[in-house]
């Protein structure tokens, strides 16, 4: 991000934007599924770990090596917006895939 920032002026961010904006709608919903049991965070914190978390995403992409990217699998995105959205526990007397 930071090289995408310096050296791009962020040219590419509006790209990044067009693949993450779909995904907002599920956030939304399950933020306001959830509004009487969510902490008290500030909206703008949350969104910079919602950016964060997902620019994450793209820089790792971009540094790993193919052969480590194919063992994650063709959905490999919409599991990290679940792990997002929902942790990495599995729900009490859930199997092993939540």
């Amino acid at each position: 991000m930071f090289v995408e920032l310096v050296e791009f002026n962020g040219a590419h961010i509006p790209q990044l934007y067009e693949r993450i904006a779909p995904e907002l709608p599920e956030l939304t919903a399950v933020l306001r599924d959830k509004a009487g049991s969510l902490r008290t965070i500030p909206l703008p914190l949350l969104a910079r770990s919602f950016l964060g978390y997902f620019f994450s995403f793209y820089i790792t992409e971009a540094l790993m090596p193919p052969a480590v990217r194919s063992l994650m699998g063709d959905d490999s995105f919409d599991d990290f917006v679940d792990i997002y959205l929902h942790g990495i526990l599995a729900a009490p007397g859930a199997g092993s895939d939540g």
